[in-house]
């Protein structure tokens, strides 16, 4: 029997070095300013960074060699796994990879088997592209999950170029996905960051590059112009894209204008295929990390967007019931909502896990009790100054005897921090900005529009901080300057000044500042959402919820296309290693976090498993057939 290429002898080991990642948190400070830095680089330098027309004149061989390689069509049936928004936190992306791996899943009464083929639909890692991440959450998970198989079963890994993965303008994916390497037994065989495969049974699977949602790149054009010319009427397209851009169509002609203008990436590529008398009958994408399906009336035309692998859960509350789009016609085609994971109450009720934010999100909210430290020091300092209003005393002194309750609240301490304002730049300059900044922060209007919505709620909640800021001001006069001043046995104004008195302020202010401060901002993120549809995702996000993951299922025979649409509630969150994974001394600088193990080369068994009950696979929705008649 020849020996397949791959092979190791099974005496050989390697030690193997797997360091569990957190879920990304996007309201950390440095990876929230470093993210926005790099997607605002990757806006406004995106085409000096595009390396597709550069890869595409680089790349070995013509379309023809291409072709043949991308050719499935000789197969009587094939099994497709796809999978999209992955490369996060440990937990989740492994429950997915795991399962993902396993040479068949059992789902009811459907005995559906790994897939041939991997498609990963996009945002292949979080926060941002880099060598490192790459490895720690997309690698590792996958490799641990499925290390190896003979060349003969091995599974080909195709992969289309998210938001995330342009941020360093393509060039780590083009290093891990285009060059014809493995992730574990997964071999990729894509040499460009899109791709044509031939499917059996005069199917097709397209994988589409929108860079940054620009303009669609002039080699990637003349690439798909070449397998267009290849279709034949009555052809099958699915067609895979980073943005499910439909969802941002709706019932009205705005929102239908809306639609029209994300979709101008692609609509002439659709075109190109419906000119050729074949239809796009599915349409699949991520971006938007839940599970929803579209059909058009007639049952024709699927569109699911399945962007659960890994990546923090995105809610479905906000989803359009139907959809008018434009696809070729003379009218717009009506879409209606079937399925959506989680479904709408489930989505609306873990919302208001927001208003743990400053639990979730520690570091963030330290950064808002720091600014009501510095506001409240400001406030003082500005005080000084002898000053009828205040009754020659400072803030803390004139508010330190003003009775508790709301009215004296709006009617006393309102009236001298307003005297406090009219007579200092500093602290107007920082009430002011503030205010402008939470509006700044608050969603824009579809077109930029400087509405009265948004000034109400941005700008709010901005005022809101500044009321808090006074409110914790307030008590802690009353506090510091009334039990505690008359505890310490000093006068009044020996006390003020004390260092004691300030470093009280300060860890009053700071605690305060971070439980109060980050609860406002929770709260501000779920009643902007529940009341105007803002922050859709920070509401999200600021959780980093790692249950409620997805993925798709083909099954592609001769009469039939099936979809699985496969859903997991709650993750693994405990693990062990594998039967072939054997404990190890780790490595000198090896953090005590990550697993230190020895595996063998030839070993197809995961090499972490899990430890617990959960990470179940179901069925969002009944499979989703498309006849060969149809």
């Amino acid at each position: 029997m020849t020996t397949p290429p791959n092979y190791r002898p099974a005496t050989q080991r390697d030690v193997e070095v797997i360091a569990p990642a957190p879920m990304t948190n996007w309201f950390a400070p440095m990876p929230l300013i470093q993210t926005g830095i790099k997607a605002l680089l990757g806006t406004l330098f995106g085409s000096y960074l595009d390396r597709r027309e550069l890869q595409a004149a680089l790349l070995r061989g013509d379309l023809q060699e291409e072709a043949g390689r991308l050719d499935y069509s000789n197969r009587g049936e094939l099994w497709i796994d796809y999978v999209a928004d992955l490369g996060d936190g440990w937990d989740s992306t492994y429950t997915v990879a795991y399962l993902l791996g396993q040479k068949e899943l059992q789902l009811g009464d459907a005995r559906t088997l790994r897939g041939e083929i991997l498609v990963m639909g996009g945002d292949e890692v979080y926060p941002a592209a880099t060598v490192e991440d790459y490895q720690a959450k997309l690698k590792d998970p996958y490799r641990s999950a499925l290390p190896w198989l003979r060349d003969s079963e091995r599974p080909s890994l195709f992969a289309i170029a998210g938001n995330h993965d342009w941020y360093d303008g393509l060039g780590s994916f083009l290093k891990v996905f285009c060059q014809e390497r493995s992730i574990g037994a997964w071999k990729t065989r894509q040499s460009r960051s899109y791709f044509a495969l031939k499917l059996p049974h005069r199917w097709w699977l397209w994988g589409i590059d929108i860079q940054l949602e620009t303009d669609i790149d002039k080699p990637q054009i003349d690439y798909f112009d070449h397998f267009a010319q290849q279709l034949q009427p009555g052809d099958r397209v699915i067609l895979c894209t980073p943005t499910s851009s439909w969802v941002d169509a709706g019932d009205d002609d705005a929102s239908a204008q809306r639609e029209e203008r994300s979709h101008q990436n692609l609509s002439f590529l659709e075109d190109r295929i419906r000119k050729q008398g074949a239809d796009i009958s599915i349409s699949l994408a991520g971006d938007l990390h839940h599970y929803s399906h579209y059909v058009r009336s007639g049952g024709d035309r699927h569109k699911f967007t399945a962007g659960g692998g890994g990546a923090f859960l995105y809610g479905t509350h906000a989803l359009p019931e139907r959809l008018r789009l434009y696809e070729g016609g003379q009218t717009r085609d009506e879409y209606g909502k079937v399925a959506a994971y989680p479904d709408t109450p489930a989505s609306r009720r873990l919302r208001s896990g927001a208003l743990g934010f400053f639990y979730r999100n520690l570091a963030f909210s330290a950064l808002l009790g720091a600014f009501y430290l510095f506001y409240g020091w400001l406030l003082q300092s500005a005080s000084k100054l002898p000053n009828p209003h205040l009754e020659n005393a400072t803030l803390m002194e004139a508010l330190a005897n003003v009775p508790l309750g709301l009215g004296a609240f709006f009617c006393t301490v309102m009236n001298k921090f307003y005297w406090v304002l009219a007579h200092s730049p500093g602290v107007t300059l920082v009430t002011v900005f503030t205010i402008f900044a939470c509006w700044a922060f608050c969603d824009q209007e579809p077109g930029g529009k400087a509405t009265l919505k948004r000034l109400l709620f941005g700008g709010g909640h901005g005022g809101l901080h500044i009321l808090l800021a006074l409110l914790l001001f307030w008590v802690i006069a009353r506090f510091n300057l009334g039990p505690v001043q008359q505890w310490s046995g000093m006068s009044m104004t020996h006390w003020l000044d004390h260092p004691l008195q300030a470093l009280l302020f300060g860890v009053e202010m700071l605690a305060g500042g971070i439980v109060l401060g980050g609860t406002l901002m929770g709260a501000y993120l779920v009643v902007a959402d529940a009341l105007a549809g803002y922050h859709a995702q920070l509401v999200f996000s600021a959780q980093a919820i790692p249950d409620y993951k997805n993925f798709l299922r083909l099954h592609l025979t001769r009469d039939k296309l099936t979809v699985y649409p496969i859903g997991i509630g709650k993750v693994h969150r405990r693990w062990k290693p594998g039967p072939g994974a054997k404990p190890a001394e780790p490595p000198p600088g090896v953090t005590a976090k990550a697993w230190t193990f020895t595996v063998d080369k030839v070993d197809t068994r995961p090499w972490i498993e899990p430890n617990d009950d959960d990470g179940k696979p179901f069925l969002i929705e009944q499979p989703v057939e498309i006849s060969k008649q149809q």
